[in-house]
């Protein structure tokens, strides 16, 4: 004959087990998602990350900072959907790209000054 306490030994068993099954799940989960090398935010629908997109790109600019700035262009550009603050990763893009702009302006500012 059962006695309550061995329903409760019996339940407490069943709990911890499914517990313990649980915890490995989202331990697996967590594993699998590597948010230093290869977050979930900066890449595509097929896989392909922002950093591929700039290394490919960056490089066929002359001057480092204008350079860097559009890195961040695309970098916010890029991942403004999966981010949840898309407005404001897109104004930071837009920043960034009057920060490029800027530069180049005074740039030719002042080659424009040395013919003179």
């Amino acid at each position: 004959m059962s006695t309550v306490t061995d329903n409760y030994e019996d339940f407490r068993k069943h709990l911890v087990k499914e517990n313990i099954e649980m915890i490995d799940k989202v331990n697996s989960l967590i594993e699998t998602k590597d948010m230093v090398n290869h977050p979930e935010h900066y890449q595509g629908v097929y896989g392909l990350e922002a950093k591929e997109v700039m290394r490919n790109f960056i490089s066929k600019y002359q001057n480092a900072y204008v350079g860097a700035m559009v890195c961040s262009v695309l970098k916010y550009i890029l991942r403004a959907p999966a981010k949840g603050k898309q407005l404001e990763d897109l104004m930071k893009a837009r920043e960034h790209i009057n920060y490029a702009i800027d530069e180049l302006e005074k740039l030719n500012e002042s080659k424009q000054e040395t013919k003179a």
